[in-house]
């Protein structure tokens, strides 16, 4: 991490302690019976949440972390962490099956960062966000930070979804390519890309690439996860 980077974050955790907490476990759950396997984690309230700037994305991204922090600061959205999902039990198995240990933290810090919309020298960043005011299934969201190498403001957000139930999806990259992920009660899962349309300035999903870079035969199938 960069001396700024860690400036800006220790400045961070004391300016928006109200919309994330400073603490941050990132263990992997039990899948068994917990007497069994040991004590669930304890994943914190909604308002305590495993803070998001602690996950390591803005290591790589500090761009990004301004326009983030302009995002939350009104405190009616957060980043989603682990408790926020309702993945089945065939799900998880699914998710520890593809990522071993590290299953968890990608539903704990529900984000990507990389060059998402597909256009020359950005490095943006994606996160599954909810409404803090909210405890309904529609609570989620997907907002989109296309970040720019050069430039000072803030990139302003692309919502991909908005008041939607994203409980059961992940977020992840698929042949280098972001894609949605959305899991069924019985662990399988309908992945779809996320594209960028330039001149419309929107994000959409679909099962093909499409834009920049998009490859032929690319249709994503219930068997392309991750």
């Amino acid at each position: 991490m960069t001396p700024s980077l860690t400036g800006i974050l220790l400045f961070c955790l004391s300016a928006f302690a109200g919309c994330e907490a400073v603490h941050s476990d990132s263990r992997s759950p039990t899948l068994a019976n917990n007497s069994q396997r040991g004590p669930k984690p304890q994943l914190g309230s909604p308002s305590q949440a495993p803070t998001f700037l602690h996950s390591g994305i803005f290591e790589k991204n500090p761009k990004a972390l301004a326009a983030w922090l302009s995002f939350i600061k009104d405190g009616t959205y957060r980043a989603a962490h682990a408790e926020d999902f309702q993945f089945s039990q065939a799900a998880k198995n699914e998710l520890q099956g593809m990522f071993g240990e590290m299953w968890y933290p990608r539903i704990n810090h529900p984000a990507i960062t990389g060059n998402i919309s597909r256009q020359d020298w950005f490095y943006d960043l994606a996160v599954i966000v909810v409404d803090t005011k909210r405890t309904d299934a529609r609570r989620f969201g997907l907002v989109v930070f296309n970040v720019p190498k050069e430039g000072k403001a803030p990139p302003d957000p692309h919502w991909l979804l908005r008041e939607r139930d994203l409980s059961s999806a992940l977020l992840s990259w698929h042949s280098n390519w972001p894609v949605l992920v959305f899991y069924g009660a019985d662990g399988s899962a309908d992945p779809y890309y996320i594209n960028w349309e330039k001149r419309r300035q929107r994000y959409f999903l679909d099962k093909e690439q499409r834009g920049p870079d998009a490859r032929g035969n690319t249709r994503l199938r219930d068997r392309d996860r991750q």
